[in-house]
């Protein structure tokens, strides 16, 4: 995916967040910077940059001192899944500003639904 596309995709899904209430989700829960990023480059803010080692994996992590929420991008996906996927690291992101160590376990929950069908 070249650098180009990179920007367009994230122009297109930060049109989508910045379109979201974020206090409607969650009280208090608030939108925060993101990048997207692939083997090479990251995209923060609109500015394009070489990929260093904090940009690993789907999450939320402190970068220059705040937090953001990154989400690598090696495949074409769905514009509003993309944005929905960013905006679950983003709650992390506000779940690590809140101080709240209590994270879900979400793939446990899942099995256990599962298990009961």
């Amino acid at each position: 995916m070249s650098a180009l596309d990179l920007m367009e995709i994230y122009s297109l899904v930060k049109e989508k967040i910045d379109s979201v209430v974020f206090e409607e989700l969650w009280p208090c829960f608030k939108r925060y910077d993101f990048a997207l990023y692939n083997a090479s480059q990251v995209i923060l803010n609109g500015h394009i940059f070489s990929k260093t080692e904090e940009f690993l994996a789907n999450t939320a992590i402190c970068y220059q001192g705040r937090l953001i929420a990154i989400w690598c991008l090696s495949e074409e996906m769905d514009l509003d899944i993309l944005a929905s996927k960013i905006i679950h690291e983003m709650f992390h992101a506000y779940q690590m500003e809140c101080g709240e160590s209590r994270f879900p376990e979400e793939v446990e929950a899942l099995l256990k639904c599962f298990q009961r069908f």
